[in-house]
């Protein structure tokens, strides 16, 4: 990683955390939070580069529910699913 893309990750991780600190006073809640965000963004890289390129927004993320983590495919697969459910 070049020197100005790890510059950039250390400041979202700043405002990341400083927005948790934020929306969440306790800190249970606030430890939650972070280990949620911290799971996704190691599982779903595609968050990190959203980050990274600014199409995703610091303060959006940590105010998504764990719903809007799911990826399109499963939406898709959990909506099926209901359906077929219903259906029987």
């Amino acid at each position: 990683m070049d020197k100005e893309t790890l510059l950039k990750a250390v400041k979202i991780g700043i405002t990341l955390e400083k927005e948790i600190y934020d929306l969440i006073k306790d800190n249970d809640g606030r430890k939650s939070k972070v280990q949620a965000i911290l799971g996704v963004l190691i599982s779903q890289p595609h968050f990190r580069t959203q980050l990274l390129s600014g199409d995703l927004e610091p303060a959006d993320m940590v105010r998504m529910q764990k719903e809007d983590f799911i990826s399109a495919e499963k939406k898709k697969k959990l909506a099926e699913a209901a359906e077929a459910k219903m259906a029987e």
